[in-house]
């Protein structure tokens, strides 16, 4: 893509400019809050709750594109939630495990 910026590149109006840097601030923002999280959290723990992002993803593709997902997504989404509860289950159950060792 940088190859061709010197040909296709326009410069952003004002609107354009805030646009980009108010994108810049708000993504800046969630990265650390995201790095914060999973400094005070273990990460099996936290990791579900990123999988939101499947849920954001099919309400973005269907509000912006008319986009309807397939059974396959749908499948692949499913195989990833139980995967990441069967992980979860399975810290539980190993620090419970651990627990019951040092009583």
């Amino acid at each position: 893509c940088a190859l061709s910026l010197p040909w296709l590149w326009k410069n952003p109006d004002a609107q354009g400019w805030l646009l980009m840097i108010a994108v810049g601030l708000v993504s800046t923002l969630g990265q650390y809050l995201l790095y914060e999280g999973f400094r005070h959290a273990p990460a099996s723990s936290l990791a579900p709750v990123e999988y939101t992002g499947l849920i954001w993803a099919f309400i973005y593709g269907y509000a912006i594109w008319t986009e309807v997902p397939t059974i396959n997504v749908f499948i692949g989404a499913i195989l990833i939630v139980a995967a990441s509860l069967l992980l979860v289950g399975w810290e539980r159950r190993s620090i419970s495990t651990a627990k019951e060792r040092v009583s």
